[in-house]
């Protein structure tokens, strides 16, 4: 492929990314995820603002901008590396959309996405830090309902904190994992760009707002995907 069809199927998964889908899907329902829970435009504060159900549909959406770039430049012909990177370029759309000025979501469903598609192997391989943190924030729930209170010495400080913590690990193992079964290397980058905007929103994410700045703060930040209490 010539290097303009390459650049031009790259665009286009930016252009997929940035499609404010969640946030129509919000606004039709009369909430404007930008002023309530966590203000981000993403699955986790539709799902929670909206409902289980909307939420899930949300979250699907986001998923196939990460698959649909990839799925459609390997049907065109594009070699797996040109449409690995659109599919990042979906990853860039959704953390910052055209369409939101540049203020999306977190990029975690577009990039789980697109490594669904790009390395299923290392995708498969990488989901148990995703499902350990998942199975920690629910552990509190759980035992309620069996009428056992949570061990004080398993207790994790926001159990919310746990999942954010646990999708850090499964993006940082997926480009290792990549480069172990030896995908070609525009995967394995591929990959390493996502963890490295995903790390970058985390990062930047609330600088404008008034509140705790440091390295305990970016700490906090890049572990949690939140803001010092």
């Amino acid at each position: 492929m010539d290097w303009w069809a390459n650049a031009l199927l790259i665009a286009g998964g930016y252009l997929l990314g940035s499609a404010p889908l969640i946030h129509l899907l919000a606004t039709h329902r009369g909430v404007d995820l930008r002023r309530v829970g966590s203000g981000n435009v993403g699955g986790s504060n539709l799902w929670q603002n909206l409902g289980p159900g909307v939420g899930a549909v949300g979250a699907l959406a986001d998923i196939l901008k990460g698959v649909i770039p990839v799925v459609i430049g390997r049907g065109l012909g594009f070699d797996l590396n040109a449409s690995a990177a659109a599919g990042v370029a979906a990853v860039a759309g959704q953390i910052w959309p055209l369409f939101l000025r540049f203020d999306g979501g977190r990029g975690n469903s577009a990039g789980l996405g697109m490594a669904i598609v790009a390395s299923p192997v290392a995708f498969a391989l990488s989901l148990v830090p995703a499902a350990l943190g998942s199975a920690w924030k629910g552990l509190p729930a759980l035992l309620a309902r069996r009428g056992t209170a949570t061990p004080e010495r398993w207790r994790f400080r926001a159990q919310s904190r746990s999942v954010p913590l646990g999708l850090l690990g499964t993006f940082a193992l997926m480009p290792l994992l990549s480069w172990l079964r030896d995908d070609p290397p525009g995967v394995t980058w591929a990959l390493l760009a996502v963890l490295a905007l995903i790390v970058a929103r985390r990062l930047t994410a609330g600088l404008c707002d008034h509140r705790p700045r440091g390295l305990a703060a970016l700490w906090h930040r890049l572990l949690f995907d939140r803001q010092l209490p």
